[in-house]
């Protein structure tokens, strides 16, 4: 267990970073967004072309910046199954220690019988029907019965963490499961509307490129007809 909580922290904390990570890059995104809205308005007075290009990107900027707030919070959300199984950790290792200290009596009144039983035999030897041999006799009934009893204890205790543990990893298993495949998901749907997203910017300001340039066209061929005009004049 102590190499699963080692794991398990381990885990968990790149998993926050990477959370945080997400949710800068989102801000980062959301503030470059606004910086260039910003440009876009006090252009709007020089060039209605590049007005349109800067407030474009800008508002690609500003939704792409809630996509990726969104997939940040969604991640995170994702993620806790790490947190919580670390925190459960330290009930399970309360349990694998009672068993531990459930085997530790059994082990202690084992060598106590022994010592007892040798001394009983050793008594007997002499006299059998001494005191001391009938006192012996009585204590090792008495580490008997304490020891049958240790011994169902700690089979009861053994045989309830193998279940647990066998169910806990079943869990463990089946939630890192579902959270990679969720991870995978949100990843996956944040990055397709992304493109979905510069997609549609990416050809608004193509028409938007196209529509200046024949503008400029138009514009050269006035002013050629206008020399012309002024040529022919003088």
């Amino acid at each position: 267990l102590e190499d699963v909580r080692v794991l398990l922290a381990a885990l968990s904390s790149r998993a926050d970073v990477l959370v945080e990570r997400a949710s800068g890059k989102a801000d980062a995104t959301a503030a470059l967004g606004r910086a260039l809205q910003a440009c876009a308005s006090h252009d709007d007075a020089f060039s209605k072309s590049l007005q349109f290009v800067e407030a474009s990107t800008a508002g690609g900027l500003l939704r792409a910046s809630q996509l990726r707030s969104l997939a940040s919070d969604l991640t995170a959300k994702h993620l806790t199954a790490l947190h919580d199984h670390l925190a459960s950790l330290p009930a399970a290792q309360g349990a694998m220690a009672c068993r531990e200290r459930a085997l530790l009596t059994v082990v202690t009144l084992e060598v106590a019988l022994a010592r007892r039983a040798g001394a009983l035999d050793a008594a007997r030897s002499q006299d059998p029907t001494s005191q001391r041999a009938r006192m012996l006799q009585a204590d090792v009934e008495g580490h008997e019965a304490a020891l049958d009893v240790g011994r169902q204890e700690y089979d009861k205790l053994a045989e309830r963490n193998a279940s647990e543990m066998v169910s806990w990893g079943r869990q463990l298993r089946a939630d890192f499961m579902a959270m990679a495949k969720e991870f995978a998901m949100v990843q996956m749907s944040s990055a397709e509307k992304e493109h979905v997203l510069w997609t549609e910017t990416h050809a608004a300001l193509m028409q938007e490129h196209q529509q200046h340039q024949q503008q400029l066209q138009q514009q050269q061929q006035q002013e050629q007809q206008q020399q012309a005009g002024w040529l022919r004049s003088t």
